[in-house]
């Protein structure tokens, strides 16, 4: 980091979606550089969504790039998904748009619920019809 660098320590990005609906984006700490103001570097994040129905998604990373432009989350290493239904996902991975509520990842994903596992080499999904869809091979291991 350089003079050219501001750092925020506890950050917290707060806005709406598309559906008007709250998110609350948090970190340690975080940085953003003068030479790409549009991007945020975030570091230990959490992503709290209310979705339609007034239920929650919770989306942790130990790194991600936040775009102020494009209002997307991008992780590159391991991503812990989590519902208040007690449904997980973990993935190596994750672009998610908090204006629109769109993910998706090529790099993975297990998906664990009551029901027992998913597992795909890729995933998408939408939380404004929570649909999650699953592509590149998936696999369903009931409980």
């Amino acid at each position: 980091l350089n003079k050219n660098t501001l750092t925020i320590e506890n950050a917290k990005l707060i806005g709406n979606d598309r559906n008007n609906k709250p998110y609350v984006i948090t970190a340690k700490s975080s940085f953003k550089s003068n030479l790409d103001k549009n991007l945020i570097h975030l570091n230990s994040v959490a992503a709290d969504m209310t979705l339609n129905s007034n239920n929650w998604m919770s989306i942790n990373t130990n790194h991600a790039v936040f775009s102020i432009f494009e209002k997307t989350i991008e992780a590159t290493e391991k991503v812990f998904i989590f519902y208040d239904d007690g449904t997980k996902l973990e993935s190596s991975g994750l672009n998610y748009n908090v204006a629109n509520g769109i993910g998706s990842s090529n790099k993975g994903v297990k998906m664990f619920g009551k029901w027992g596992i998913i597992e795909a080499n890729s995933f998408s999904f939408d939380t404004s019809d929570h649909m999650i869809k699953f592509y590149n091979k998936p696999k369903l291991i009931l409980n």
